[in-house]
C-alpha cells in the first residue's frame, strides 16, 4: 500500500496519479518503431501497431491498481541492459 505520509516532502500529489486510456495510447504510438525488439523481445513496431489494443480499459485500470497500491509485479521490474560499445571509426558504407 502506497503510503503517502512516507512520501517526501516535496512530492506535489495529495493522491497517486491517475492514468486515463487515452494517455496510454498517446504515448504507446509515439514509440519508435525503427528499433528492433522491446522489453521482453516485443517488437516496437507491434506496440505502436496495437496501441489500441494495449491501451484498453483493462489496461487502465491495471497500471492505475499499481499506482495505488505503490508497486508493480516482479516480472516488470525485471530487465536487462545490454551495453552499447561505441566503434572507434565509424563503418564506410560503399
Amino acid at each position: 500500500m502506497l503510503r503517502l505520509d512516507k512520501l517526501l516532502s516535496y512530492f506535489p500529489f495529495d493522491q497517486p496519479p491517475h492514468v486515463e486510456a487515452y494517455q496510454m495510447y498517446e504515448k504507446l504510438r509515439k514509440v519508435n518503431s525503427r528499433e528492433a525488439i522491446g522489453l521482453k523481445n516485443i517488437p516496437y513496431k507491434l506496440i505502436r501497431e496495437f496501441a489500441c489494443e494495449f491501451s484498453a480499459p483493462d489496461m487502465e485500470n491495471i497500471f492505475n491498481y499499481f499506482l495505488k497500491e505503490g508497486k508493480a509485479p516482479l516480472m516488470w521490474m525485471d530487465t536487462t541492459v545490454i551495453p552499447m560499445i561505441p566503434k572507434e571509426k565509424p563503418a564506410i558504407v560503399p
